[in-house]
């Protein structure tokens, strides 16, 4: 239809308007070529819109089936995966995606699998261990399957790393006069030692618990091991025996048995050095029992920097590890007053009293932050007493009942949030045990030894404080 006749239609019972004047030119919103522009924009938005269309189907099917590897299944529905690689590393920062960005389509990371524990009594080997989840609740065991002191020293023993579930891994066989010394920091290794009884003398070794290989072996007639002299675990502080009419002296060694340095020389104001040795997180001091307090050393020349006195004048104190990152917990005794603990702190403030046993309690000799309180290890005759919880200033006593099987004494070995790990057995029994303990519901486990898979628990150490545990 044309203009004129739109016109017409429009305005009806009205004169037609006049026709313009010759030569006169249209308006340029009426020139002919806009319909071609409009059908040009018309095909382009379809264009647009059928690419946008394709594009989000195709990233739909990326994201809701991943690819699989050439020469990979996928995983069975249901069928848990257990990684035997070690512990894993985060990721550079370059990889990461920027903070409140998408991730680009199709590139959608799957959540990493947290390995299974094995189940309380399983056994696997050692490359089975994963390595990213042992913490604290984890313990190193050597076990014996017998129980006849007669047999007890013939027969090999071996070292177990037990999960806080009871599932434990094979890790090496050992002489039957072995001990575990001290579980280094970074929990992959461990100074086992020996005692031969031919010529009395001991000796120490380094192993690899990745590889259940022996790495190195020190030598050190009948001395003894105070712990490690350093955060990272790689050296150690030795008592060596004086010959000839000499005193023996505290000495830093490597773990292939070299001397570093002499700690506390004779005539020192602290007096010689006899019982634990802690190295502070930065590996800047040490912290070691003396005769006359605590010593606080300068790691790298062994200059004494502070004595720390005893909390209660002519007490003797004996450090049971760090307490906080600037004080030490210790149990502090007089000659026949009961044993107390104490937070001391190791830049010569007062210390803090953790408990206030009164005669004729023994008092306590150990303790553990948990939810809510404080686990302690009372004393007792032989060894250790019972546990209580100290909580707002009251202190209650834990009475529960050991797994079926387990006896003797019960000692606390380490703790992992409401759950205690408990060796049972000490005072010169053979049937060594390794329970859990819940603290919420006093509920126990059987982890090792008698009470689930037989035998004895010659010796552990823990994770939480990187020393011996009971024996």
């Amino acid at each position: 239809m044309t203009s004129d006749q739109d016109a017409r239609q429009q305005h009806v019972g009205e004169a037609p308007p006049l026709p313009p004047p010759p030569g006169t030119r249209y308006p340029v919103r009426h020139r002919r070529r806009l319909p071609w522009l409009i059908a040009i924009v018309v095909v382009l938005v379809l264009v647009a819109g059928l690419t946008t269309t394709l594009l989000v189907r195709a990233n739909r099917h990326q994201t809701s089936t991943p690819p699989v590897s050439s020469g990979s299944r996928p995983a069975p529905s249901g069928s848990a995966s257990v990684s035997t690689a070690g512990p894993s590393t985060s990721a550079p920062a370059s990889t990461a995606a920027p903070s409140g960005t998408a991730a680009p389509s199709g590139s959608v990371s799957p959540a990493p699998v947290t390995p299974a524990l094995l189940a309380r009594g399983k056994e696997a080997p050692g490359s089975a261990i994963p390595w990213s989840q042992v913490n604290a609740g984890w313990h190193l065991a050597l076990w014996t399957p017998v129980t006849d002191s007669a047999r007890v020293k013939s027969v090999p023993l071996t070292l177990f790393l037990v999960n806080p579930i009871g599932g434990r891994y094979r890790i090496a066989t050992l002489p039957s006069d072995s001990s575990v010394q001290l579980w280094a920091p970074d929990r992959q290794h461990t100074i086992i030692g020996r005692h031969m009884q031919s010529d009395q003398s001991r000796g120490l070794a380094e192993w690899d618990l990745r590889s259940g290989r022996q790495l190195s072996t020190i030598d050190f007639g009948n001395g003894s091991l105070f712990g490690y002299a350093d955060p990272a675990g790689r050296s150690i502080v030795l008592f060596v025996p004086g010959t000839n009419g000499q005193p023996g002296r505290m000495a830093r060694f490597t773990l292939s048995g070299r001397h570093l340095q002499d700690l506390l020389p004779a005539g020192s104001a602290v007096g010689e050095i006899f019982g634990e040795v802690l190295p502070s997180a930065d590996g800047k001091l040490l912290v070691v029992e003396a005769q006359n307090g605590l010593a606080v050393l300068r790691s790298t020349d062994a200059a004494v920097v502070r004595q720390v006195v005893h909390p209660a004048g002519d007490q003797q104190c004996h450090i049971r590890g760090w307490w906080t990152s600037r004080s030490v917990l210790a149990y502090c005794t007089g000659l026949n007053g009961p044993i107390n603990l104490y937070s001391i702190p190791v830049d010569g403030r007062p210390a803090t009293a953790i408990t206030h046993a009164t005669a004729p309690d023994p008092g306590f000799i150990d303790a553990s932050p948990i939810g809510g309180g404080i686990l302690l290890q009372r004393a007792g005759l032989c060894g250790p007493g019972g546990q209580a919880v100290l909580a707002g200033g009251a202190l209650r006593n834990l009475s529960y009942q050991s797994p079926p099987g387990v006896e003797g004494a019960r000692s606390v070995a380490g703790v992992s949030g409401d759950r205690a790990t408990m060796y049972a057995g000490v005072c010169g029994s053979d049937r060594g045990s390794l329970f859990s303990l819940n603290l919420r519901t006093l509920a126990t486990s059987a982890l090792l030894g008698p009470g689930l898979n037989g035998g004895s628990v010659t010796g552990l150490a823990s994770i939480s404080d990187w020393r011996p545990a009971y024996p």
